[in-house]
């Protein structure tokens, strides 16, 4: 018998050459087949070595086993088709495992396309659609008894038990199922046994408490008011413009490569006849570290970036990509942007939650059952040393029975952390506590800010901690505690765990906690910092990483904003610091350092009930300091009462009275910001007192940085911004949490203007939450002075006539002739002000 000899199998790895890299990352927005994506490389193509036949090709990169499987295949088809719509004349792709170093070109034809589109047609229109129902309102997670929600229309059930058993999300899967009532599932169907060991895993408020999660999150989605990304490719860029929510026709004027950026500043295109442009100063419409993208005449989202500088004509702004390697005579625009957190995200991980472990199971008695928190009675060993005296000894009474209480926690403990009580200092002992004691501590907070302001004072007490996340989102001072330095020369695995292994402490967002580091280790400790202001499934994602948790807050403080009025009703707004709050639970810091006397009562009669105590009696006594008094002598009466400095004058309200018809009526409206008035809240009548008082403040002695601006609306602080001096600061009510001036002026804006009764509902809710007004009213440390129509405001809603009840006795009339008040002077100087801007 003679062995034939096997026919040639065919070589189908590619052998062309790249001979050039168009691009990394190409992020790629196509509304015409409602795909987006981002391209690993786009590259020029020699199909044979020898040849000088060149085309574009998408290269997709992957990691993982060899296998050229068809979903890999089915990013090149959707690839080339995108490309395809952008003018390339490409027909195939190349898929490359980076592990075996094998590519194979990826043809794509019709038949796949045609596939690949009406699947994800199916799927966006289950997508378009709530999964969940809900029926009834009540607490979010406290659904006992019937149950409030149903499933909406859904998809076939698969039947792929490999897949099915290894799935993350495998439980919810069975949830939804179960709850279907047209869904039939066979007895031999791995979802049936899975649903078996869920319901005697779980308990029905446990999975009730998830799917109402869901329902909310998914109302919050579609009732969500930022539409940023619809917009770019609904509206014409003179419209967006119009709305201010835009700035086109720009041209790149320079690039400057910073760190890893590259910095990009934009202005207007010099036009032979000049466009009249509906925006005249580019700070009406973006502030620093606003999120934007950046599109061209024929791409939508071309790339994305912080803004870094604003000014009247220019914005400056870091970018991953120099956008002139591109073209250099490209006319863009800029759009606001909003990062929020993505709704799979949030949905994935309340998902997790039924999940059958260890983890979870304690979780849903914590959050869900609210099972109270549980103590020792003994002090672990080691408090009575030296060291963990000194920590404790630098604490007033209340800070030491919050330590003490964490450290004899099983479980979980609240400190709720009022203004002014030295919350921030007294996480910082507990860290640097628990560090000594050898415990391995995960902070968290809301805010990159808030993370970085406890790592910025741990950083003074030399504790060692690593800071996860963008390098430009982290606090410069910070840099070399990054994750990026830290792991920077390790070139293998084992020297990069060596490095995350040795951190006991570690700093991250909620929304950033799920790092793969945190999914392959469990700390002793999780603090939460603002657990107030996190909607319950974001704070989750740290709690899966931890054995103990400390909630940091104050429910009085702002809460997560939730724009759905429907998911309101539900709970949604409803944080785990309320939720689990009680004498039992909770540790109450009442000493403040912050606020004088006058001010820290208003906050007692206003929120606290009398809770807050003065923490010495020079901080009660305190009140704002004028270098040269003297000055206030060339000013108006009213000027001269409005910035007294007797302490029973810390508190000062201006009524501004009835200016609503005066409003639409002034030069400088008419002449600047006529259009705003459609959908925009800005009053410039108080504007100008502001701008008065602060020039006064400033010419007194009083350094920029101890004064402080806060407004409830983004379109009054946007024309704040340009006639007020740049280094004051000036901001909403959300962005001043945690901060503090000596010197406060808050400007309501709200009057009866003609039209304001038809526009956006969200902004008015601003000033309805008596929680943002305690905010704004307890930044203040010497000076409050608040500027608004009383009327107008004691009307408005139960919170601000609760106020200005308080606050009657200092309220000062604002009248044209009384101590020298003057509408028209104030306006004149303001109009001089912008003209010289013009």
């Amino acid at each position: 018998y003679i062995k034939g000899i096997p026919p040639a199998v065919p070589d189908k790895m590619f052998h062309g050459h790249i001979s050039k890299i168009q691009d990394i990352e190409e992020n790629v927005w196509l509304p015409c087949l409602g795909l987006k994506g981002k391209i690993d490389v786009t590259a020029e193509v020699k199909i044979h070595k020898n040849s000088n036949t060149k085309k574009i090709m998408p290269l997709e990169i992957k990691t993982g086993k060899t296998s050229f499987a068809l979903d890999h295949k089915g990013q090149l088809y959707l690839y080339v088709m995108m490309l395809k719509v952008l003018g390339y004349e490409v027909d195939s792709g190349l898929l490359l495992y980076i592990k075996d170093n094998q590519m194979q070109e990826v043809k794509s034809t019709v038949h796949e396309q045609r596939g690949l589109i009406s699947m994800r047609n199916t799927m966006a229109y289950y997508l378009s659609m709530p999964s969940v129902t809900l029926s009834r309102v009540g607490d979010a997670g406290s659904f006992y008894g019937n149950k409030s929600w149903e499933p909406t229309e859904l998809p076939d059930l698969t039947n792929y038990p490999r897949f099915c058993n290894s799935c993350s999300y495998n439980s919810l899967c069975c949830v939804y199922t179960s709850a279907d009532r047209n869904s039939k599932v066979d007895e031999n169907h791995p979802i049936a046994e899975l649903t078996k060991a869920l319901y005697e895993d779980c308990e029905q408020q446990h999975i009730d408490y998830v799917m109402n999660w869901i329902g909310m999150l998914e109302m919050e989605s579609l009732s969500s008011h930022d539409n940023s990304q619809l917009n770019v490719w609904s509206m014409k860029p003179e419209v967006r413009e119009h709305r201010r929510i835009s700035i086109t026709n720009l041209k790149i004027n320079s690039v400057v490569k910073i760190s890893n950026k590259d910095r990009h500043e934009f202005v207007r295109i010099e036009q032979e006849t000049p466009l009249k442009y509906q925006v005249k100063d580019f700070r009406e419409v973006f502030t620093v570290d606003d999120y934007v993208m950046i599109s061209t005449a024929i791409r939508y989202h071309v790339c994305s970036g912080f803004v870094t500088n604003v000014n009247k004509n220019s914005i400056s702004i870091n970018l991953d990509r120099d956008l002139t390697q591109y073209k250099k005579d490209e006319i863009y625009s800029v759009d606001q942007y909003s990062i929020k957190s993505p709704l799979h995200r949030i949905l994935g991980t309340v998902a997790v939650l039924l999940s059958p472990n260890d983890i979870t199971r304690r979780l849903r008695k914590i959050l869900i059952d609210r099972q109270p928190a549980r103590f020792e009675e003994q002090l672990p060993k080691g408090l009575d040393s030296p060291t963990a005296r000194k920590i404790l000894d630098r604490l007033n009474k209340y800070q030491k029975q919050a330590l003490l209480a964490v450290v004899k926690a099983n479980d979980y403990v609240l400190i709720k952390g009022m203004p002014g009580t030295g919350k921030t200092e007294t996480l910082v002992a507990l860290i640097e506590l628990l560090n000594y004691l050898g415990k391995s501590v995960l902070v968290c907070a809301h805010t990159h800010n808030a993370v970085d302001n406890i790592l910025l004072k741990l950083q003074k007490r030399k504790v060692n901690f690593m800071r996860l996340g963008g390098t430009y989102r982290i606090h410069p001072e910070l840099a070399h505690r990054s994750e990026a330095v830290l792991t920077k020369d390790c070139d293998d695995p084992e020297k990069l765990r060596l490095i995350y292994d040795k951190q006991n402490v570690i700093g991250v967002t909620c929304l950033g906690a799920g790092h793969i580091l945190l999914s392959k280790k469990i700390f002793d400790y999780c603090l939460v910092d603002e657990c107030s202001q996190i909607l319950q499934p974001v704070l989750l994602r740290p709690l899966f990483s931890a054995h103990k948790f400390v909630f940091v807050g104050d429910p009085e403080q702002l809460p997560a904003v939730v724009q759905s009025a429907e998911a309101r009703k539900h709970g949604m707004n409803q944080d785990i610091f309320s939720r689990l709050d009680s004498d039992n639970n909770t540790r109450v810091l009442k000493y403040q350092y912050r606020m004088n006397e006058v001010i820290m009562d208003l906050a007692n009669k206003y929120t606290y009930k009398g809770e807050l105590i003065v923490g010495n009696e020079m901080i009660g006594k305190a009140t704002v300091q004028l270098t040269h008094p003297e000055v206030l002598n060339s000013y108006e009466d009213w000027v001269k009462k409005s910035l007294s400095t007797e302490l029973k004058n810390s508190i000062v309200v201006l009524n501004t009275g009835g200016i609503a018809k005066m409003l639409l009526h002034t030069n400088l409206n008419s002449k600047k910001n006529k259009e705003q008035y459609t959908g925009k809240y800005s009053n410039w009548y108080e504007i100008s007192v502001v701008q008065r008082l602060v020039r006064a403040l400033i010419n007194s002695g009083v350094k920029t940085e101890d004064i402080g601006i806060i407004a409830p609306f983004r379109a009054q602080i946007q024309a704040l911004k340009t006639v007020i001096e740049e280094d004051v600061e000036i901001n909403t009510v959300d962005q001043y949490q945690g901060r503090d001036k000596s010197v406060i002026l808050f400007s309501c804006t709200r009057s009866n203007v003609p039209g304001f009764e038809s526009r956006n509902q969200l902004e008015y809710r601003i000033l309805e939450d008596p929680k943002r007004i305690n905010v704004a009213v307890t930044r203040a440390k010497h000076k409050l002075i608040i500027i608004g129509d009383v009327s107008v405001l004691k009307e408005y809603g139960e919170p601000t006539k609760k106020l200005f009840s308080i606050l009657k006795d200092s309220v000062i009339d604002l009248k044209p002739g009384v101590d020298g008040f003057n509408w028209e002077k104030l306006l004149v100087d303001l109009v001089k002000i912008n003209d010289e801007d013009e």
